[in-house]
């Protein structure tokens, strides 16, 4: 039960059910216990709860590989009876190889257009972004429009955007992925 309480506090979504899954833990410990909870790992929350590593540019991996095993790609041209120097040249060769794989990718993405892509939009953008970026960013395109009908209509207020401090709601897409928001 405590260990299920603990995952809600690491895995809360946001603030406000970190702080509620934190209640629980905290309730359902010794007084020494909350004590050390409070002095030793709340200060820390920002560096492992998910309420605030969500938002960092790790492309959304929320382990490390190390927890995983070694990456799938290295795996496949290493193993135990290699020499350094041979597992090396290996690790070398796949990577040209990624490299080469990766360039062909980006521009077979710059060569066509995804299908539902408003294109009077993403005129000059479209041909320097990948088909994922386009594809995050349209999602933000279509809540960009929704959002200034509302605005039009009287039923959100409209707010001064300032470039200098960024997103104000602090979305994930500028954060992340250096991508604008509907903001």
């Amino acid at each position: 039960m405590l260990v299920d309480l603990l995952n809600q506090w690491v895995k809360a979504p946001d603030l406000e059910a970190l702080e509620n899954a934190r209640k629980k833990v905290l309730s359902r410990l010794r007084s020494d216990d909350r004590t050390y909870l409070r002095t030793f790992y709340t200060p820390k929350e920002p560096q492992f709860c998910r309420a605030y590593t969500h938002v960092l540019p790790n492309l959304g991996v929320n382990s490390t590989q190390r927890n995983e095993s070694y990456h799938v790609v290295v795996k496949q041209n290493l193993n135990k009876n290699l020499s350094v120097s041979a597992a090396c040249e290996a690790i070398v060769a796949r990577t040209k190889l990624l490299a080469e794989e990766y360039n062909e990718r980006i521009n077979d993405n710059r060569k066509n257009n995804p299908t539902l892509i408003d294109l009077k939009a993403f005129a000059k953008a479209r041909s320097k972004l990948t088909h994922y970026a386009i594809d995050k960013t349209m999602a933000e395109w279509r809540a960009t429009k929704d959002f200034a009908d509302a605005i039009d209509s009287g039923d959100e207020d409209p707010f001064e955007f300032e470039e200098a401090i960024g997103c104000p709601c602090e979305c994930e897409l500028p954060l992340r992925f250096g991508l604008p928001c509907k903001h």
